[in-house]
């Protein structure tokens, strides 16, 4: 079984590995560019629940508003097996 492990969005990482990226809340996330002269450098399609997208700016750290944690800021997402018995995540809680 493949869980999602998502971490904080990093431009440099971004740039070396070219990784999946989402929103905090699950969309898909296209980079399309990284280098505008702004404060918010990354511009990104992002995909609604339609398939269609509409584009944000975000700052290198991922985030869509500077000092504030909201939904839509950018996530890097691995997809890592894990075996079935640990899935439902009730042994790592001690459940």
């Amino acid at each position: 079984m493949k869980k999602k492990i998502k971490r904080p969005f990093s431009i440099e990482e971004w740039n070396k590995t070219n990784t999946k990226v989402e929103t905090c809340n699950g969309k898909s996330v296209r980079i399309l560019c990284t280098n505008i002269k702004s404060e918010y450098p990354i511009i990104a399609a992002i995909t609604c629940n339609d398939g269609s997208e509409y584009t944000s700016a975000f700052d290198v750290e991922g985030h869509f508003c500077k000092g504030k944690s909201i939904d839509e800021d950018l996530v890097i997402v691995e997809e890592i097996e894990v075996p079935e018995r640990f899935a439902d995540d009730k042994i790592a809680k001690g459940e």
